[in-house]
C-alpha cells in the first residue's frame, strides 16, 4: 500500500465528511410537535400532502393514523420516544406514501404498519415491541432501512400480502421471535444483521426473493462456517429454503464502511476505499467492494463515509 496515497486520502476525509452531510435534503414545508401543535395526531390531520412533521424529543403516548403523502421524523432517535402503551399499533398508514424516520417506539404491540402504501420509507428507528416491529401488507417498492427492532416475542420485519419489490438493507433483528418474514416476490435483502432471533428467516409463502446485492449479503448469527474471502464474504451460501438463498453471507455484523467485514473499521478498509477512488464500473481497477454507497463509482462520498465511520467496532445498538 502507498502510505504517502493513505496520508493524502486523510488529509481529504474532513472536506469529504463534511461536503456529504447534507447530501440528499430536499426542501419542504416543516410542522413541529409541539410548537405548531401539541400532539403528533393533530400535526398529521392538519398537514397538506407532502410536508414534513418535525417531532421534537420527549415521550409521546401515540395511536397514530396516516392517510396522506407525509415525511413523520424525530429530531433524536434516542430521546424522541413514542409509547403504544402496551396494546397499540403505534403508527398505522394506509394507502398513501410516507416516511417515517428517527424515533424510538416502545411498549408497543405493533410499532409501524403500512397498508396498501408503496414507495414509503422506513428507516432509523428502533423498535421495541411483542407483536410486528415493522409490518408492510399488501406495499410494494418501499425502503425498510437502518432499523433495529427487539422483543422476544415480536415478529421483525414482516412482506405479507404479497408485499413486493421492496428493498430491506441495514437493519438488525435482535433477540426477537421471528428476524423476518415473507410472502412476496422480488425483495432485495442485504446487510441486514439476523442476531439470535428464534427464527431468522420464515417464509410464509415462498416465493423467489434476493438476499444479497450480487457480492454482499447478510450477516446471520447461526450461520457456522468458517471459509470466508478477503472481504469477509462465506464460501457456503445460507440457505432459508430452495428459493430463498444467501450466496455471499457475511462473517461479522455489518456496518457501513467496514469493506472486510472483520467488526471494525480501520486502516485497512480506508486502504481499499483510497487504492480504487475514482474507479468505475467496467474498469479494469474497479473494486465493487469500496463503493460504499453502490453507485458504480468511488467518489467522495465514499470517502465521506469512511471519514464519519472511521475507528468504529461492532458493538449491537
Amino acid at each position: 500500500m502507498n502510505y504517502k496515497k493513505i496520508l493524502l486520502f486523510f488529509v481529504i476525509l474532513t472536506l469529504a465528511s463534511t461536503l456529504t452531510q447534507g447530501y440528499g435534503e430536499t426542501n419542504s414545508i416543516i410542522v413541529r410537535v409541539p410548537q405548531d401543535y401539541a400532539t403528533i395526531q393533530e400535526a398529521v390531520i392538519n398537514s397538506n400532502p407532502g410536508d414534513t412533521i418535525q417531532v421534537s424529543p420527549g415521550t409521546y403516548h401515540v395511536n397514530l393514523f396516516i392517510d396522506k403523502n407525509l415525511t413523520l421524523t424525530g429530531e433524536n432517535a434516542e430521546t424522541t420516544i413514542l409509547n403504544g402503551d402496551g396494546e397499540s399499533t403505534v403508527i398505522r398508514a394506509n394507502s398513501t406514501s410516507i416516511t417515517v424516520s428517527g424515533f424510538t417506539i416502545t411498549n408497543a404491540y405493533n410499532g409501524i404498519v403500512l397498508e396498501e402504501c408503496n414507495e414509503s420509507q422506513i428507516k432509523e428507528n428502533r423498535i421495541d415491541c411483542s407483536g410486528k416491529g415493522i409490518w408492510l401488507h399488501y406495499s410494494n417498492n418501499s425502503i425498510v432501512t437502518d432499523n433495529y427492532v427487539s422483543g422476544s416475542t415480536c415478529r421483525g420485519i414482516v412482506l405479507c400480502g404479497g408485499s413486493s419489490y421492496n428493498s430491506v438493507s441495514r437493519n438488525t433483528l435482535v433477540n426477537t421471535a421471528e428476524g423476518i418474514g415473507l410472502t412476496g416476490t422480488g425483495n432485495l435483502i442485504y446487510h441486514n444483521n439476523f442476531i439470535n432471533n428464534r427464527y431468522q428467516a420464515v417464509m410464509i409463502a415462498s416465493f423467489t426473493n434476493f438476499w444479497n446485492n450480487s457480492i454482499e449479503g447478510n450477516y446471520w448469527s447461526d450461520y457456522t462456517e468458517t471459509a470466508f474471502n478477503n472481504y469477509g464474504i462465506g464460501s457456503v451460501p445460507y440457505v432459508i429454503d430452495t428459493q430463498n438463498i444467501d450466496y455471499h453471507p457475511l462473517r461479522s455484523p455489518y456496518m457501513l464502511g467496514d469493506i472486510n467485514h472483520d467488526g471494525k473499521i480501520d486502516m485497512r478498509d480506508v486502504g481499499v476505499v483510497a487504492k480504487a477512488f475514482g474507479g468505475k464500473f467496467g474498469d479494469p481497477s474497479w473494486n465493487p467492494y469500496a463503493d460504499i454507497d453502490e453507485t458504480g463509482e468511488v467518489t467522495m462520498i465514499d470517502v465521506g463515509i469512511s471519514a464519519r465511520n472511521f475507528g468504529r467496532v461492532w458493538k449491537t445498538p
